[in-house]
């Protein structure tokens, strides 16, 4: 037989809502909730994202991207629009900086409002003539279903539907982009600008190998893709495989990356002296990378 002091009761208390409209395809984070990253982009250059609005309740919404929390690099397409019962929109934002720039935690918030069709009759608030025209409402209502501001019609006409718990506030939705924008600027140690940037290896005998090393400095604030070519025919070193760490780590076939000012050591013109061909003498660690 069990005695009272040997269990224990306990109360367990818990609250969530349900939000009818949702966004799908974005990064989420605990702090920031939905995140929309553009990362690097090159100064002129356009890069375009896209999510979709899910409508998962039994009413029309309509939504609207507060404009005035946009920043003039980015655009909604479409900003404003209507959400049919389980239906989805795709949202495209578009990024353009003519200037160097750096955006992060953008917050746009995007209201939700629920609606119903109405006539312009309706909208006056006379019954009979809403009664009247109540198919037709219903029927201009499949004509609009997918209404939003790239269109050339007008918004069809709607009213707001009250919430039935008056005491919910519709807490909308918030969206947080991060963008880069820049030019990539590089610049080489002084090792080889001294030498006015031409390397001049003493005899070498064969295969024996000289090494020239230098630093190349990622100076902008976005990533810097680099590819070495071999003299005037423009051919670009191969194997495309390559490293961009720290010397001590350098192995062929290892890939890696530059970060925005970033100075990095380059092992450049390995001679091996194996072959006449001017292409296959020299070797370049790494032959390209970012």
């Amino acid at each position: 037989k069990r005695r009272s002091f040997e269990m224990t009761a306990f109360r367990l208390l818990g609250e969530c809502f349900e939000q009818d409209v949702t966004l799908e395809g974005l990064d989420m984070s605990e702090s920031k909730g939905d995140e929309l990253q553009f990362g690097d982009v090159v100064i002129g250059k356009t890069v375009v994202k896209t999510f979709k609005m899910a409508n998962t309740s039994s009413l029309a919404h309509r939504f609207e991207w507060k404009e005035d929390d946009i920043p003039g690099q980015f655009k909604f397409i479409p900003r404003i629009g209507h959400l049919q019962p389980q239906e989805s929109k795709e949202i495209r934002v578009s990024f353009m900086s003519e200037e160097t720039s750096k955006l992060e935690d953008q917050k746009v918030s995007c209201t939700i409002k629920k609606i119903k069709y109405v006539e312009e009759d309706a909208k006056d608030g006379e019954e009979e003539k809403q009664n009247e025209n109540k198919e037709g409402a219903a029927e201009s209502a499949k004509k609009t279903v997918n209404w939003d501001d790239t269109m050339e019609a007008d918004e069809p006409n709607f009213e707001e539907v009250e919430d039935e718990n008056k005491d919910a506030e519709n807490p909308g939705l918030d969206l947080v982009m991060h963008a880069v924008a820049d030019n990539s600027r590089y610049e080489l140690d002084e090792t080889i600008t001294k030498m006015q940037n031409r390397i001049t290896f003493a005899p070498t005998m064969m295969f024996q190998k000289r090494t020239f090393r230098f630093t190349l400095k990622n100076k902008s604030t976005i990533s810097m893709p680099f590819s070495w070519r071999f003299g005037e025919t423009g051919d670009e070193f191969k194997p495309e495989s390559f490293v961009f760490s720290d010397e001590s780590n350098m192995d062929d076939g290892e890939e890696g990356s530059m970060n925005a000012a970033e100075p990095k050591s380059l092992t450049l013109w390995e001679i091996r002296g194996v072959k006449v061909d001017d292409s296959k003498t020299f070797k370049i660690t790494p032959s390209n990378g970012v």
